[in-house]
């Protein structure tokens, strides 16, 4: 059976790598990355091409592109993705709802926002591991001397965020909104963080204040879209530094981010970014806790992060997801916080518990090798697909 894998700009080979290893007959386009929301006009001529040379029985790509969907639909070939960030504007379009597309979205709650309100062919799929690349990884002597840590975590800071850059430009009533929904949400997982939103009067002034700098093309109310924009990685920015320095207070702790240095983090150790393809798993293993902080617009998923540190054999904390109980038990295969001092609590005494965290390590990463890897959730797709 022939495959077609799109290329997604800024992602990794990991679902074309484990369509090859399940036996499919995969091709791709070389040197060519399609960007889900900002595509070029000449990608569409180099995925008709592609088609027309594969005669592929299937399409997939990682996040959702509309091109690629109106492409596939003029040839009658079903359109697979899978999406693994949120928001993810492009599934906002009329491209959605064609009839050949199969959407796999790993958060539940944004599945359920679409289901409700589109025709469209979308279904709920947690992410996975691919363990065949991460246990590939071959860590040295050196590596480990390297990459030892009490503490690490590996990420963004967002510190470059359009709250931080246009904020004091706000006036008072918008200012005081997005200024309420931080406070409202910094630094607490005890419930859900539900996507913010504007209202008429704030979303209208800053639309005359920011002009075409915001372009909403996706199907989402502007109140909502704006304020994504403004709050999601602002929320993050704030949600990471107060945790990272937190635990600095006490412990070495070790930051891995493709960000420069952040003028509010104190005593936080910074490396630069790590590859995904090999480095990161090393970070996960060597380091005797592994922190996760989710991005405060995936509202109910589990994000990549910590399948990733699991299938490496680390030992993982993270906030609490509410899909967390159907995939994992806390406790056993992960551990999780939903306040600060939850996390310090539970980081101190892991870090003082040595057969403790690694027996949780040892489960995490028997969890996922029989559950949760990227041949499981292949399989998922095309029993769906094909029973269509």
């Amino acid at each position: 059976m022939k495959v077609l894998f799109i290329p997604t700009a800024n992602s990794v080979s990991d679902l074309m790598l484990g369509l090859t290893e399940m036996g499919y007959d995969v091709s791709y386009i070389p040197n060519f990355a399609a960007n889900p929301v900002a595509p070029l006009d000449t990608d569409r001529a180099v995925i008709i091409s592609a088609l027309e040379t594969v005669r592929p029985s299937y399409v997939f790509s990682y996040l959702f592109i509309p091109m690629v969907a109106e492409i596939t639909h003029s040839y009658g070939i079903p359109y697979i993705s899978w999406t693994y960030d949120s928001p993810l504007t492009s599934l906002f379009t009329p491209q959605l709802e064609y009839d050949n597309n199969y959407v796999f979205i790993f958060d539940r709650a944004q599945y359920l926002r679409l289901k409700t309100s589109t025709n469209a062919n979308v279904y709920h799929l947690p992410l996975g591991a691919y363990m065949t690349r991460v246990g590939a990884i071959d860590i040295s002597d050196d590596d480990v001397a390297k990459f030892s840590s009490d503490i690490s975590f590996v990420g963004t800071l967002y510190g470059d965020n359009p709250y931080n850059k246009y904020s004091a430009y706000l006036d008072e009533t918008a200012g005081t909104e997005l200024n309420n929904y931080l406070l409202a949400n910094a630094h607490n997982w005890l419930h859900t963080k539900p996507w913010p939103s504007l209202s008429e009067q704030s979303t209208h002034a800053m639309q005359q204040l920011f002009g075409n700098m915001i372009t909403n093309n996706s199907s989402l109310n502007d109140s909502t879209y704006i304020a994504l924009l403004f709050l999601s990685k602002k929320l993050a920015e704030i949600d990471r530094i107060t945790l990272l320095n937190a635990l600095a207070m006490q412990h070495h702790v070790d930051l891995y981010t493709g960000d420069g240095a952040h003028p509010a983090l104190s005593n936080v150790h910074q490396h630069g970014r790590v590859s995904y393809e090999s480095d990161m798993s090393k970070v996960f293993y060597c380091s005797k806790i592994n922190l996760n902080v989710t991005l405060p617009s995936i509202e109910t998923g589990v994000p990549q992060r910590v399948f990733d540190i699991m299938a490496s054999g680390g030992f993982c904390i993270s906030n609490y997801q509410e899909e967390m109980d159907e995939l994992f038990t806390v406790g056993k295969d992960i551990e999780c916080y939903r306040s600060v001092d939850e996390l310090l609590d539970k980081v101190n005494y892991y870090l003082t518990h040595d057969n403790e965290r690694l027996r949780i390590a040892i489960n995490g990463y028997k969890c996922v090798a029989e559950n949760h890897t990227l041949n499981h959730r292949i399989s998922e797709m095309f029993n769906i697909v094909k029973g269509n």
